[in-house]
């Protein structure tokens, strides 16, 4: 099943399962960001969803998405702003490993 099929099947069986206002204030603005062997990142707009997902809604996320997918997922709530550093940095390091790179080729002209 497609990423994007098993989160708006998540969604939905979320609808179902809360009332209409907690969806709207603890659901509606989420985004599923990676979805891995394991663990599943999805981007929170608040701090306050952190934490209210990660002690209240967590076995309510986990076993629906175990439902979905049989596979039990740990999860990580991220703010956007928490994504992006983290991209950042890999763009570093991945400039950091060019650089490497090129200085080993450059070490090895001098000395030929």
């Amino acid at each position: 099943m497609k990423i994007d099929v098993i989160w708006q099947n998540f969604l939905n069986e979320v609808a179902e399962q809360v009332s209409p206002t907690t969806y709207n204030v603890w659901f509606n603005d989420l985004s599923l960001i990676k979805m891995d062997v394991d663990k599943i990142t999805i981007q929170v707009p608040m701090a306050v969803h952190k934490t209210m997902l990660g002690n209240t809604y967590y076995s309510l996320i986990e076993n629906i998405f175990y439902s979905l997918t049989g596979v039990n997922y740990t999860f990580d709530f991220v703010l956007e702003e928490e994504i992006n550093v983290v991209d950042n940095l890999n763009d570093i390091v991945n400039n950091i490993i060019v650089i490497y790179e090129i200085l080993l080729v450059l070490k090895k002209a001098v000395a030929e």
